[in-house]
Order: C-alpha cells, then sequence, then structure tokens
C-alpha cells in the first residue's frame, strides 16, 4: 500500500464517519420530536378524558 492510497482510504473512511455522525443527529432529532408529539398526544388525551368525565357529571345531574 503506497501512501496516497492509505491517504485515499483515510479520507473515505472519515467521510463514512462523518456521514454516520449525520445520520445519528438526525435520528436523535426525529427521536426528540416523536418524543414532543407523545407528550402532546398524551396531554390530548387527558383532555378528552377531562371532557368525559364533565359530560358523564352533567349527564348524572341531569337524570337526577
Amino acid at each position: 500500500m503506497t501512501k496516497e492510497e492509505y491517504k485515499e482510504k483515510v479520507a473515505q473512511l472519515k467521510t463514512k464517519k462523518v456521514e454516520k455522525e449525520v445520520e445519528i443527529e438526525k435520528a436523535k432529532e426525529t427521536i426528540k420530536s416523536a418524543k414532543i408529539d407523545l407528550k402532546n398526544k398524551k396531554s390530548e388525551i387527558k383532555i378528552i378524558v377531562g371532557e368525559f368525565k364533565i359530560l358523564k357529571s352533567q349527564w348524572k345531574k341531569q337524570e337526577m
């Protein structure tokens, strides 16, 4: 292996490493946004459950 071939392979490996690091960062961002979305969905469920409880309470009052 010549010095030039060595430098080429090192450059290729560095490029691959950078590409993988970029992929990891994108995956982290995707996970972060998914967690935020999950929090929002859970919050929406809590609101819906609260509305259901209010509706049920109103129904019981109406029956009495």
